[in-house]
Parts: structure tokens; C-alpha cells; sequence
């Protein structure tokens, strides 16, 4: 596998400000993240929304299923009214589910600052690199010395 690595100024130089090819790297920077992170909502929601749905279900047909000998008759929901009423919460649910969801990718979105990221993920790779460097030179030259010293 190859690795690319990047520094801030070669980012700027292949994706300038204001670019198409900025929006593009941005916009996939955050389809990504949400992909990697948000997809587990979907998931939950519809666990959510099945187990609302049966406890839905389960409610209306507790409550309007059950004999009442105080009232003037006794009165079962119509196959029709009960899919309605159904019909109707499951709509309820999925819409509050739906907006908590959006509310959620609009927050994760608004807290990433992908540029300070990546600026930061780059320094960080390049005081590595740099330290590295550094510490290999010194390796040279300390072995450079050695060697003149025990050529004398």
C-alpha cells in the first residue's frame, strides 16, 4: 500500500481555498466521518422504531380491546382503525427519529474543524519525521567521529 503524506503547504498548493477540489476533499472528509460514525444511528432507529411499533401495537390493543362492563357495550377497534392508529404513531416515531438524526449529523458536523485537524495531524507527522532526522545525523556524525578517532 502507498501512503501519501502531506504537509499544510502542499495541501494548499493541490487544493486551494475556494476551489472545486477543496469542496470535494471537504465533502468527502465529512461523508466519510459520517459513514465511519453515523451509520450505527440508522441501526439503533430501527431498532427503535420496531420495538415502539410492537409496544404501540401492544398498548392500543390493550386498551381498546378490553371489556369494560361500566360502559353501554362493549367496543373493539376495527381492523381498519387499529392499522390507522398504527399507521399513524409509527409515522409519529419515524419523524422524531428522523429529526433527532439529522439534529445529530448537524452537530458532529458543525464540531469538526477538518483543516485544524489535518494541520494538526501533520505537524505532528512532521515533528516525528523531523526528530527522526535529527536523530540519525547524529548517529552519522557520532559514528564519523569514532571512526577518526580509532583511524589515529
Amino acid at each position: 500500500m502507498i501512503q501519501i503524506k502531506l504537509d499544510i503547504p502542499a495541501l494548499n498548493a493541490l487544493f486551494p481555498e475556494g476551489t472545486e477540489a477543496r469542496v470535494q476533499l471537504q465533502k468527502s472528509c465529512i461523508e466519510n466521518f459520517a459513514h465511519a460514525h453515523i451509520k450505527n444511528i440508522g441501526t439503533e432507529a430501527k431498532a427503535m422504531i420496531e420495538d415502539a411499533r410492537v409496544r404501540t401495537i401492544k398498548q392500543i390493543e390493550d386498551q381498546y380491546t378490553k371489556k369494560d362492563p361500566s360502559s353501554w357495550g362493549n367496543r373493539l377497534l376495527s381492523d381498519d382503525m387499529k392499522r390507522k392508529i398504527t399507521d399513524e404513531a409509527e409515522h409519529q416515531i419515524r419523524s422524531q427519529i428522523r429529526d433527532s438524526i439529522d439534529k445529530a449529523i448537524q452537530n458532529t458536523v458543525e464540531t469538526l474543524d477538518f483543516n485544524k485537524r489535518i494541520e494538526r495531524l501533520l505537524n505532528e507527522h512532521i515533528d516525528r519525521y523531523t526528530n527522526q532526522c535529527v536523530q540519525k545525523m547524529i548517529q552519522e556524525k557520532f559514528q564519523q567521529a569514532m571512526n577518526a578517532l580509532g583511524s589515529k
